[in-house]
């Protein structure tokens, strides 16, 4: 067997797994759209129709984004100094973990007060633009429940 049947074959097998993976996400985004139109309307509009609920959401969701940023921002802060005199590090899987989840903001002080992993790849490329998608999603979020608590 030569090497271009080898690569043939192997091609064939990609395409499958590619258009069953394809046809799974397919069937799951239909199903997401049937169950998010099956909600009526006018009880998504009662989640955001009581005060108080809409405080306490807007509360938790600002605490959420505080508390995920400062634990970010003393994560890496806290890596720094462990460099410097040797110790067990957090591992950058933990600290990108972090920034996904959320801290994206935090990650990028931390990253440029203790000017920590600012030469590594994936954090010079990866934080920014969780830094640049966060800022969005937040302020969205956060204008949105803000509308709704306090107007």
């Amino acid at each position: 067997m030569d090497i271009y049947n080898i690569l043939r074959s192997a091609g064939a097998y990609v395409y499958i797994g590619l258009s069953v993976i394809g046809a799974f996400l397919k069937m799951i985004g239909e199903r997401l759209y049937e169950a998010v139109m099956s909600i009526p309307f006018p009880t998504v509009m009662k989640l955001f129709g009581n005060p108080v609920t809409n405080k306490i959401v807007f509360g938790v969701v600002a605490a959420y984004i505080l508390a995920i940023n400062i634990a970010a921002l003393c994560m890496f802060v806290s890596d720094k100094k462990k460099a410097k005199s040797k110790q067990y590090r957090t591992p950058e899987k933990t600290l990108l973990r972090v920034c996904v989840l959320g801290g994206a903001i935090g990650g990028m002080i931390g990253m440029s007060i203790a000017r920590h992993k600012t030469n590594v790849a994936k954090f010079k490329m990866t934080i920014p633009a969780l830094f640049i998608i966060q800022l969005i999603v937040y302020s969205m979020a956060l204008g949105f429940l803000g509308f709704w608590a306090f107007f």
